[in-house]
């Protein structure tokens, strides 16, 4: 994978909380630890994100579509 070096200004206690994970052995350095941090968060949004897509689906229309589909047991053009 590529990585790239980057520099960031964080609050104290979240680099402490950092430090306590490093020591505890749950993360190599604090790159690491950071690096599951933002996957994390990019998770978390990709998620949100495709909840919000769901949310502005029109339910009976998929519906309707699905059922259609499943009558003529072909995808539609």
């Amino acid at each position: 994978m590529d990585t790239r070096k980057i520099s960031v200004s964080i609050q104290s206690d979240m680099v402490d909380f950092i430090d306590q994970s490093v020591r505890d052995g749950f993360f190599q350095n604090r790159s690491r630890a950071v690096a599951a941090s933002i996957k994390l968060a990019k998770d978390k949004w990709r998620k949100i994100g495709l909840r919000y897509a769901v949310s502005k689906l029109n339910k009976k229309e998929e519906r309707r579509l699905a059922n259609e589909f499943l009558v003529s047991e072909s995808w539609p053009e």
